[in-house]
């Protein structure tokens, strides 16, 4: 039921479900490169915004830097990005066509972008959820939506997913089966389907 009701909400079903966004967040790092590798792959986490991002990073042993500035990241070395649309505080929000452009340039450089949309939801034409729907998803690119924010319903604890259908197996295999309660994937649902 909540996989459908998300479908016909978010118009994509290259998702999946998690127990809010940090449980995607924390997963990340340990699945997108090996220990070997994580000492030299280069993380830039914005320096205002969601501190659980590069804190999960650290975590894992990553080489995090923060940016200030979006102008400069086309140009810069990294192999992770992390975007926050809009962000929070300070409700900074990218066009699409500038995220398209860093989305292009990961996918050149062979680099992922995560792109946490949390706040989307009352502008949600800026969201590249939107973009691809009827678009060919992107590699690189692991888009992040929380539930509970725009809902106002932090309790239910919930989030999704969205990427390439090789890093949602991934994901899925390191989450426990059941990950949300019944009572929230009920609450949810009908949230969903509240149009109005």
């Amino acid at each position: 039921a909540l996989r459908c009701a998300a479908t016909d909400y978010y118009g994509a079903d290259n998702f999946e479900p998690v127990a809010g966004t940090p449980q995607a967040i924390e997963s990340l790092p340990h699945l997108l490169f090996s220990a070997q590798d994580r000492m030299n792959t280069r993380v830039l986490v914005p320096e205002i915004g969601y501190q659980e991002h590069g804190f999960a990073w650290k975590k894992w042993q990553y080489q995090v830097e923060t940016y200030d500035a979006v102008e400069n990241l086309k140009h810069s070395d990294w192999h992770v990005l992390v975007l926050i649309q809009p962000n929070n505080p300070s409700a900074s929000l990218l066009s699409v066509t500038e995220l398209i452009t860093l989305v292009d340039v990961a996918q050149a450089k062979g680099a992922y972008i995560v792109l946490d949309e949390a706040f989307i939801d009352a502008v949600s034409e800026t969201s590249l959820l939107t973009y691809f729907q009827s678009r060919s998803w992107p590699a690189c690119l692991i888009l992040l939506r929380s539930v509970c924010k725009f809902f106002g319903l932090p309790g239910a604890r919930i989030g999704f997913c969205f990427s390439s259908q090789d890093l949602l197996q991934w994901l899925a295999s390191v989450i426990c089966p059941l990950p949300i309660a019944t009572s929230a994937v009920w609450l949810i649902s009908q949230a969903f389907k509240d149009s109005q």
